[in-house]
This record gives structure tokens, C-alpha cells and sequence, in this order.
């Protein structure tokens, strides 16, 4: 019997969900920001609903204090996609700049094909 075996990483969507939201918090250009591209506001729009569909909550246990992140009425289908997709940027290089060179390569990436760079 043939057993496929597939990689998992156990991660603290708590800590990755407020990288998200510093990282939209600092100014465009810095190392570990993200910006909007394009002029499309209906489409920044949405995207920004997702991104705010929970909110973060200050929650102390014992000695630990951190934030979770609650649930609201608006979707946050974007903004879990948002965090695995950070997620994956860390654990696989740390830089999405090298995502831009591969399709940059293939003559399939323009700069604004890039989201953040760490």
C-alpha cells in the first residue's frame, strides 16, 4: 500500500492576522508592507471588507496577554486567504521578491505583480 505523506506547519493565525494588519499600517515602499494596486475601487473596496471582516480583541490568560481575532457579519474570505498566503511567503523564503523574478523570468509579472516584500 502506497502511503502519500504531505507537509504540514501549525501556525498561530492570531500572530499572522495582525502581521497582516501592521503590514497595511506602515507606508508603501518599507520592507514588510502591503499596498493596493490599481485604480479599481469597487475592487479596493471589497478587498477591504474582507480584510476587516473580524476584529482583534485584547485577551489576557494568566500571564500571556495577545489578540484574537473575532468574527463580525462581513466576509473575511480575503483575509484568510490574505494570512495563508503570508504564511506561505515565510515559510518558503521570506520574500516575495523572489516571486516576482520567477514570473519575471517567464515574461508573465509586472510590478504591481507583487504584494509585499519582507
Amino acid at each position: 500500500m502506497y502511503v502519500r505523506r504531505a507537509r504540514t506547519i501549525t501556525v498561530d493565525t492570531n500572530f499572522w492576522k495582525c502581521q497582516v494588519h501592521d503590514a497595511f499600517r506602515l507606508l508603501p515602499g518599507n520592507p514588510g508592507s502591503l499596498t493596493l494596486w490599481g485604480r479599481d475601487t469597487e475592487q479596493h473596496l471589497m478587498f477591504s471588507e474582507h480584510m476587516n471582516g473580524e476584529m482583534e480583541k485584547l485577551v489576557e490568560s494568566g500571564s500571556n496577554t495577545v489578540y484574537e481575532w473575532i468574527d463580525t457579519p462581513n466576509d473575511n474570505h480575503l483575509f484568510d486567504c490574505m494570512v495563508g498566503s503570508i504564511v506561505a511567503a515565510s515559510v518558503w523564503d521570506s520574500s516575495w521578491e523572489l516571486v516576482f523574478n520567477y514570473y519575471e523570468a517567464a515574461g508573465t509579472a509586472t510590478r504591481s505583480s507583487v504584494l509585499c516584500r519582507f
